[in-house]
């Protein structure tokens, strides 16, 4: 299968992306990114937790924008409210091994974070369920925003259907899974 191609952009040609719409249990979400390598590449790491589904309009849509101009305006409020009287409060945003990311607000009408570890602004219209990573320039650290978008809205919907999640290894012997859990960077 190949990634579609449309116009996702207002502006220069080298800014023509893909979309792939991915299902993960009842939730359908669309992703656009610059590159069909971007989509291929989830393709590759999503399966088999995540199907594609092109007949089912999105919950939520994801979309990557490589705009220098915009970042600079949204980074540039952040460091304007930082240098109020009062600091910003970091907004809580991803949680991993029991470590929750915290970034400065954005600015700007609609809400965001500038997040300072993978150089990547966050936007999400509730409105029009849209999330919007902004890098200044494309780099590798996008594909690490989409995944850890993904991985939140999907574990979203595991209360709903029972499900449980544990970060293990697992093998299968003898027709029977096992599931070998611990600490992180024990060499599970």
């Amino acid at each position: 299968m190949t990634a579609r191609r449309e116009r996702l952009y207002d502006g220069p040609e080298d800014r023509i992306g893909c979309r792939i719409r991915l299902r993960h249990g009842p939730l359908v979400i669309e992703v656009r990114c610059p590159t069909a390598g971007d989509v291929e590449w989830l393709r590759e790491n999503l399966r088999p937790a995540f199907d594609e589904d092109d007949s089912t309009p999105p919950a939520v849509t994801i979309v990557c924008q490589i705009d220098e101009t915009l970042f600079c305006e949204k980074t540039t409020g952040s460091a304007r409210i930082a240098s109020s009287a009062e600091p910003p409060t970091p907004v809580p945003c991803f949680s991993m091994d029991g470590y929750v990311s915290a970034f400065p607000p954005s600015a700007g009408e609609i809400p965001g974070v500038f997040d300072t570890e993978l150089d990547l602004v966050y936007l999400y219209d509730r409105r029009a369920r849209i999330v919007s990573l902004i890098g200044r320039r494309y780099r590798s650290s996008l594909r690490i925003a989409l995944l850890r978008l993904l991985r939140e809205l999907a574990g979203g919907t595991f209360p709903q259907r029972s499900i449980l999640t544990i970060h293990a290894s697992a093998l299968v012997l003898d027709g029977c899974g096992i599931v070998i859990s611990g600490p992180k960077r024990t060499g599970k």
